[in-house]
């Protein structure tokens, strides 16, 4: 979901759509390993590519046509007045979930890291408050 910084919570959008307890662990873990890995490197930013944020939504969107859910259901978020539908969970499931994670690791976190001081991590239009700092 382009401009929400939700990369470091765990469960947000498109996060979870199953066993919640072992979705959360999968992601604390990954978070972790993120984060040590941007301390390790002397990186102070974490920002998830653009591109990254457009492939996720688009294998949500494509997908979320083969869910059980109806875009009357509150997956979509029909329960609040006003809120545009989009369908807010994972349909790829854990596999899918797994997959990507592992493979922004094999890629040491290609694109994800912005050293310190740089205005935009690798060609993101954002704007700085956007970025996930951490110290």
């Amino acid at each position: 979901m382009p401009r929400v910084p939700e990369f470091l919570l765990p469960g947000g959008p498109h996060g979870a759509a199953g066993n919640n307890p072992r979705y959360a662990g999968d992601q604390t873990d990954f978070i972790q390993d993120a984060l040590e890995y941007a301390r390790d490197h002397g990186y102070s930013v974490i920002e998830v590519p653009e591109v990254s944020e457009e492939a996720w939504t688009t294998m949500v969107d494509t997908n979320a046509a083969l869910s059980p859910f109806t875009r009357g259901s509150y997956f979509y978020g029909s329960n609040v007045p006003g809120k545009p539908r989009r369908y807010l969970i994972n349909p790829g499931g854990r596999p899918k979930l797994l997959e990507m994670m592992a493979e922004v690791v094999e890629n040491d976190y290609k694109g994800s890291c912005a050293e310190p001081g740089a205005p935009r991590a690798w060609g993101s239009t954002r704007p700085t408050p956007m970025r996930t700092p951490f110290v």
